[in-house]
């Protein structure tokens, strides 16, 4: 039919279901989401309308229902809303922190891809038509609403388990629910009937939930091996099972417990395919599992399976008997019976290799057979199965056996067989041919193995290798002396030419010709029957065949698909006609010739050649089907795979019996050269032991005594060998690890222009690092010397459009000019890093060529401040480390400097053998990074391993030595006159002469009575030298321990300075530091406003490619409503005509019965008439719910018609509903039969005709509603469009705002940020930077404001003073009045005495005498002071007088104290020298000892009492000083 419609799928392939009840609805279900396709029609016209509906979560519980497809709505209306609000309110894009979260973190990708989501495995349609179930691969359940997208969980495992802690439910108190069964790889297979939901899958179970019920378990059915396929018959009646081992089991839906197998194939990949001879009829594959199948090759039906209990690796099928041969993976050769194919039979099992047999290969006429492991050796045998497979010998072939290819030159007993065997042998591609006579004489089979043991002669059969140029696979024997192989390399057909004579001297075959093949390496290649064709396979899936003696015409035919896993059997019928491949991982595929003219010559000819060789075999056929029907079945039950390890190999079994055999046959000779042995052992031993108790000059060496010096020579060579590997190992991973060092130095170190560096304080840990810097790229130093010259040409082009747009002075002029001077003073007032936003400048980064920050408007400038920037932050960095180097080689020098000083501290310490510590401070491994690259002896832990040569060399240099040395000191008189009389020295060193002690000479050993006068005199005079010395020796103790206090104090001084250093070094650092981050946050806002900007050109275009894509789905969506409306309008005219035909039928319907005027009353009433209940009836079948769902289908014209062909399959009978009314019991009284009949046929048109209005009404409202449906996306479409446009307007106006709203970076002190500085850091969101003028301006105002409020103040302070004085005069004068009146009464009251009438008598006499004693007292006041005066001046001298005393007594005590010092000294000198004087010395200076004692102890006294008087008298002074001091005491 033609192509109705089609459906994308996408990538990644997907499970596709069409909707049984409404073929309009098609389902996808991917890994990632689920796809409802929808088709809708108008006409002709036809639109797919996909429904996206989202994974749920794994995390949701059961019973949840949500619409996944809302959202990705809620997600796009949310972010639209948030658009649409930032455009309505004005708010720019680029407000908010970072613009992207706005423009994408939202988007619908990032939210599902943070989710977990169930992966669907299996979907089928529910009885409802809108209903889809999916199971997926953890078992969870869905079931989806295909009109509104909602999505329900019937059943989530992994929920359940992880509020339970375990899936497993209480069962005895209800019904097993689905939680319970369900969990991984439990819904991998789906199906609904009537009765409920059947899932299945990997874990072998089949269950039947109820859906009305909680999920509730039905029916279940165990099985062994995994459920792969289900299918419902269309009645829903019936089940089918497909299994992973290739079972299928049919069942009843009703009781699944009912179940029979239908077949059971096997579903294993298949490991080996041949042909059943006559080789015509029947082929025979075996799969990895152990199913052995016959099939037939005619029509290909499947004949018999036999499953063996071993898993199987290869098969072959003789020529000459009915049989399969197969071998296992354990070594094993199974021989099945195929007389009957359609009833296989094992009938022998033997053990052949100890590992899985990979190649099995026979000849073409059925006479020997050889099998090969990878790792064992190749096996010869009869292919006669009445022989029971008998081994003819084996070979053995080093390295790894890859293939094997067998060629039989003739049937004759003259001709013989060529085996050859292709191998790995280390890196050697080797083939290794060998021969066997057809001839099966006892002599030929005696001289075919060697010595009466089972291994080939070499000698016999011919037995050669040849080594091949390149490795290969897949090799066939087209000859004795050809031979074909694929090139793994260059994936070609190569032909080789095996030679035919023995060479000595072999060179490698190289291939004679090369012809194209296979696209991927690995595969075979296989000859037919009469050797005429060639096929090979390869993993890329295709077949190629050639002629044998023609390879440069190939047939290439595509078998299997190469991804999975292409082809890897082939076989050919034996008459050449059919070709047999499998591959795909189990597939079986057969291939027929499609026979040209001169194909059927070819044809005739291989058939031709096939019977012949069916009639040489028939003989050896017949007798051989003979003994295999003689032979019994093993029992297949008793045979298990444990069993085949267990048995023995028969190469073992036959070495177990020579051996056996050679025991018995030589037990006495043995038993004799076993004695002889022991004996000649005793006597090695003794001769060992004897002579180990020789001298060792008489010792003989190990080796005189081995005996066995050829077995001795082998065990060293392989020990030598085995140690040159070692050392071969060991030498190239020292290569590999030179390698990595070298590369690892390359980029790391040497790339490096200042290397990373530490200096470290000597007394903290304090440590400060230096910039580490790499060399700069060419093109980088290229690119900034361009934005150099390209910034000063851009700063001279501006000074010369200054000057040039220069104005003529004028009076606006001056005046602008002024303020321009101001504002340059303001600016050097202030800090010029202000407006920089960096201190970079302070550090060495200065570059006259920065742009201003208010100047960075487009890309290309910010990109160059970006590059200059960098520039500063290098030269920053330089800066630093030149002053890091000088410390540095400052920390070098004074640790040399102590060096020195430690060398002489040292001496002093030997010489005073004193235990004091020494400071040695060193340079840290970081402190010198060259060091890391260099391994000192010392590092290495392990003892240095010496080989004899380099050990002989050593001694013979420390010999050369030695011999030089003694020659040159053996013929210097000088030097041996020098050691001899001054021990080696010419200047004698006073230090040591001290510290020698002083030689006594023997007399005075006497006892003093013996000594002679002259003794006596030496004595003393030995005595005094000898006091002396010592005092000479303590002397210079003093004088080095002072100097080793001072040579310490300076270590630690200059260690002190230098730590200082560093310390301000650090501070620099962190200044240093700080500028740099300075200069990187800078470039850090620059990259970010590229970054921005980049963005923003990216949404903007983004926006524009949205707009074109709406505007196209605008012409769309234009186009379809244009054309729905034309097919509208003509299908409205085909129902206004159908219409208009039916009314013109009720009218013509009395003019058609005119002649039947009586009864046209009631014919027209009977025309009016319709049945009750018109509907369409199925006649009784076995259909189930689908059946009945048929009615409920409204989706358009197609009828479910696969539904409709359910149960028997034959046609429908129905029920006329017009039956009723057409009966002849309706028809009026006198009515003619005819009219009755003309009426029948007339109102069956009518109602025809009525029918057809309905479905035309129907077509053209869903034609109408399309239509709507088209107009509203039109509509959607367009303010889509509108909507873009305003998003792309607000960018685009964003975008210039951004682009002259500049983010400048400043540097502002303390006072300068009025802003809440909060918990942590201010936030300047709501701030504004303010101009230094504008405050300033400000300020002033404020002060004059504040001056003109304190003047207005003071006016009226001023003002309220003289208030507050007048009142304060008020109450003055108040006062006095009422102190007049007191006084006035007091006068009134007061008594005149006499002699207060005397003296206001006589006032004048009584002011005389008030002067005189005023005088009086005045003199006496003067006396007074001087007295004072006096008194005062007497006491000060006093007091200097005993100040001065004080002063002399102190200098006194000064000098006191040095005398009691140096007595001090004299006196532990002295006791230095009575100590080692004795008892004589101390006896003579006891007397004069206690004098300077007793003298010491008088000065102690009189200091202790002046002192006193001293204290006393400072005192006086004191108290009388503070006497003078005049008294200023506070009157309240």
């Amino acid at each position: 039919g033609e192509v109705f419609s089609e459906i994308p799928v996408g990538p990644g392939g997907a499970n596709i279901t069409v909707n049984p009840l409404n073929w309009k609805q098609v389902s996808l279900t991917g890994p990632e989401r689920i796809t409802l396709w929808t088709l809708e029609q108008c006409g002709p016209q036809t639109i797919q309308s996909p429904m996206e509906i989202c994974l749920p979560e794994l995390s949701c519980p059961v019973g949840h229902s949500d619409s996944f497809d809302s959202v990705v709505t809620a997600v796009e209306h949310k972010l639209s809303e948030k658009v649409d609000k930032m455009v309505s309110e004005g708010t720019s894009l680029f407000a908010v922190p970072d613009m992207t979260s706005v423009l994408y973190s939202e988007s619908y990708n990032k939210f599902a891809a943070s989710k977990k989501r169930v992966v669907p495995e299996s979907q089928c349609w529910g009885p409802c038509p809108q209903t889809l179930y999916i199971g997926c691969r953890g078992g969870q359940i869905l079931a989806v609403d295909s009109e509104s997208g909602v999505v329900t969980i019937l059943a989530n495992p992994q929920v359940i388990k992880e509020k339970s802690g375990s899936v497993e439910e209480d069962t005895s108190s209800g019904p097993q629910t689905g939680h319970a069964v369900l969990g991984e790889g439990c819904a991998q297979v789906m199906g609904v009937s009537k009765r409920g939901l059947f899932s299945g899958g990997q874990s072998g179970g089949l269950w039947c939930f109820d859906l009305a019920n909680n999920l509730n378990v039905l029916d279940s059915w165990k099985n062994d091996s995994s459920i792969a396929s289900l299918v419902l018959s269309p009645s829903c009646n019936r089940l089918a099972l497909g299994t992973s081992n290739g079972e299928v089991h049919v069942m009843d839906s009703t009781h699944l417990k009912t179940t029979s197998c239908a077949a059971k194939h096997g579903y294993s990949p298949i490991m080996g395919i041949d042909v059943l001879t006559p080789g015509t009829s029947h082929c025979v594959t075996c799969r990895a599992e152990g199913f052995i199948q016959v099939w037939e090759m005619e029509r290909g039906n499947h004949i018999s399976t036999l499953q063996l209990p071993y898993k199987c690796s290869s098969l072959v099928c003789p020529s000459s008997s009915s049989t399969a041969v197969i071998g296992t993976t354990k070594g094993s050769l199974c021989i099945v019976s195929l007389v009957d194919p359609s009833q296989p039979k094992l009938v022998l099992t033997r053990r052949m290799h100890s590992s899985a047999i990979t190649y099995l290969r026979c000849d073409q006429y059925g006479r020997f057979m050889a099998s090969l492991s990878h790792t064992g050796s190749v096996m010869v045998y009869k292919a006669s199965p009445s022989t029971k497979c008998a081994v003819l010998g084996h070979t053995e072939i080093l390295g790894d056996l890859l293939e094997l290819s067998i060629l039989a030159t003739g049937q004759g007993d003259e001709d013989d067989t060529m085996f050859s065997v292709l191998s790995q042998h280390g890196s050697k591609t080797v083939i290794t041919v060998f021969h066997i006579p057809n001839k099966s004489s006892e002599q030929v089979v005696s001289e075919l193995c060697e010595g009466g043991t089972s291994r080939l002669s070499a000698v016999f059969t011919s037995k050669r290798e040849f080594t091949l140029a390149e490795p290969v696979h897949g090799f066939s024997l087209l000859s004795t002396t050809h031979m074909v192989a694929m090139v793994t390399s260059t994936k070609m057909l190569a032909k080789f030419i095996l030679p035919t004579a023995v060479v000595a001297q072999q060179k490698e075959l190289a291939p004679h010709s090369v012809h194209s093949s296979h696209e991927l390496a690995g595969g075979l290649t296989k000859l037919s029957l009469n050797q005429k064709l060639l096929g090979s396979i390869a993993p890329d899936g295709k077949l190629i065949m050639r002629l044998a003696d023609n390879l440069e015409r190939p047939l290439l035919l595509n078998c299997h698909h190469h991804s999975r896993g292409g082809c890897d059997g082939l076989a050919f019928s034996s008459d050449s006609y059919r070709v047999f491949t499998t591959g795909d991982n189990g597939t079986l595929s057969c291939w027929e010739w499609e026979l040209t003219a001169h194909g059927n010559i070819k044809a005739t000819q291989a058939a031709e050649f096939n019977a012949k060789h069916i009639q040489r075999l028939e003989s050896a056929q017949t007798a051989e089907n003979v003994a295999l029907a003689s032979m019994s079945p093993l029992p297949l039950q008793g045979l298990h795979a444990e069993q085949e390890e267990d048995t023995k190999q028969w190469l073992q079994h036959i070495v177990e019996e020579t051996h056996r055999a050679e025991d018995e046959k030589y037990s006495e000779a043995k038993g004799k050269l076993r004695q002889e042995l022991s004996s000649l052992r005793e006597k090695v031993v003794a001769m060992i032991a004897a002579n180990e108790m020789l001298p060792s000059i008489e010792q003989l060496e190990r080796k005189e005594f081995i005996l066995d010096t050829e077995e001795h020579k082998r065990l060293q060579a392989d020990e030598d060998a085995y140690i040159q590997k070692i050392c071969e190992e060991i030498e190239l991973s020292n290569l590999t690890k030179m390698y990595l060092r070298d590369k690892i130095k390359r980029e790391c170190w040497d790339s490096m222009k200042v290397k990373g560096k530490v200096v470290k304080a000597f007394q903290s840990k304090l440590e400060v690092r230096n910039y580490a810097l790499i060399h700069r790229r060419e093109a980088s130093l290229n690119e900034l010397e361009r934005i150099k010259a390209h910034r000063k040409i851009e700063i001279a082009e501006q000074e010369v459009r200054k000057l040039a747009s220069k104005p003529d002075p004028g009076p606006a002029v001056e005046d602008r000019g002024g303020t321009g001077e101001e504002e340059a003073e303001g600016k050097e007032q202030g800090d010029p890093d202000a407006l920089r936003g960096s201190h970079g400048s302070r550090y060495g980064g200065e570059c006259d060529l920065l742009r201003d920050q208010f100047e960075l408007y487009s890309p290309v400038s910010k990109m160059q401040q970006t590059c200059l920037l960098q520039d500063c932050i290098y030269h920053i960095k330089e800066t630093f480390n030149k002053e890091f180097d000088d410390v540095s080689k400052a920390k070098e020098a004074e640790i040399a400097r102590i060096i020195e000083k430690n060398a002489r501290i040292r001496k002093i310490v030997k010489d005073l053998k004193l235990s004091e510590s020494i400071i040695e401070p060193t340079l840290d491994p970081a402190e010198q990074p060259e060091s890391f690259l260099t391994v000192q002896d010392s590092e290495i832990k392990a003892e240095k391993y010496i080989t004899p040569e380099e050990q002989k060399g050593l001694q013979e240099a420390a010999l050369a030595e030695e011999k030089k040395r003694l020659a040159e000191i053996g013929d210097n008189p000088r030097e041996r006159a020098l050691e001899m009389m001054m021990y080696g020295r010419l200047e004698a060193n006073a230090e040591e002469e001290l510290f020698k002690d002083l030689a006594r000479p023997d007399f005075m050993l006497k006892d003093p009575a013996e000594m002679t006068e002259d003794e006596i005199r030496m004595a003393k005079e030995f005595e005094k030298k000898e006091a002396a010395f010592l005092e000479e020796r303590e002397k210079l103790k003093k004088a080095l321990e002072a100097e080793f206090k001072k040579l310490q104090s300076s270590i630690v001084q200059s260690m002190e300075q230098f730590d200082e250093r560093l310390h301000k070094l650090f501070e620099l650092k962190i200044r240093t530091e700080t500028a740099v981050l300075q200069e990187e946050l800078k470039i850090l806002r620059l990259a970010l406003a590229l970054m921005v900007e980049e963005e923003v050109a990216m949404k903007e275009e983004v926006l524009n490619q949205e707009l074109e894509k709406k505007k196209s789905a605008k012409a769309e969506t234009s186009s379809a409503v244009s054309s729905a409306k034309r097919h509208v309008e003509e299908y409205r005219e085909v129902y206004d005509r159908t219409q208009a035909e039916d009314r013109e039928m009720d009218k013509s319907f009395k003019k058609d019965f005119s002649d039947c005027e009586p009864f046209l009353e009631p014919l027209y009433k009977l025309y009016r008439k319709r049945p009750r209940g018109q509907r369409l009836k199925p006649a009784p079948s076995e259909g189930g719910f689908l059946q009945e769902a048929i009615s409920q289908n409204s989706s358009g014209e197609r009828p479910p018609s696969a539904l409709l062909g359910g149960g028997g399959g034959g046609p429908r009978s129905f029920d006329d509903p017009m039956a009723e009314l057409d009966d002849l019991s309706n028809m009026p009284e006198g009515l003619s039969l005819s009219a009755w009949e003309r009426f029948v046929s007339a109102r069956r048109r009518k109602v025809e005709s009525e029918q057809k209005v309905k479905a035309t009404a129907l077509k053209l409202a869903e034609m109408t509603a399309f239509l709507k449906k088209r107009q509203a996306e039109d509509e959607s479409v367009q303010s889509m469009i509108q909507d873009t446009f305003r998003q792309l307007n607000k960018l685009q106006e964003d975008k210039m705002v951004f682009d002259l709203n500049l983010e400048i970076q400043f540097l502002l002190k303390q006072g300068q940020i009025e802003v809440d500085p909060g918990e942590f850091v201010p936030d300047f969101s709501d701030s504004v930077l303010i101009h230094r003028s504008a405050v300033e301006e400000l300020n002033s105002q404020i002060k004059s404001i504040g001056e003109a409020k304190l003047s207005i103040m003071t006016e009226a302070k001023d003002f309220k003073k003289g208030i507050y004085s007048l009142k304060w005069e008020f109450k003055k004068l108040l006062m006095l009045e009422e102190d007049l009146i007191e006084k006035a009464k007091d006068i009134q009251m007061l008594k005149v005495t006499k002699e207060l009438q005397h003296r206001l008598m006589d006032l004048d006499h009584s002011q005389e005498k008030d002067q005189k004693d005023i005088a009086a007292l005045e003199s006496a006041l003067e006396l007074v002071e001087k007295t004072h005066h006096n008194n005062v001046l007497e006491k000060k001298r006093i007091l200097s007088k005993y100040q001065s005393q004080v002063e002399g007594m102190e200098e006194e005590n000064k000098n006191k104290e040095k005398e009691l010092l140096e007595l001090w000294l004299q006196v532990q000198e002295r006791k230095g020298i009575d100590k080692l004087a004795g008892l004589p010395a101390a006896e003579v200076n006891r007397e004069k000892r206690m004098n300077e004692i007793v003298t010491r102890r008088k000065m102690v006294d009189l200091v202790k009492s002046q002192a006193q008087e001293v204290t006393v008298l400072r005192t006086e002074v004191e108290r009388l000083r503070r006497r003078t001091f005049p008294a200023l005491v506070q009157i309240d």
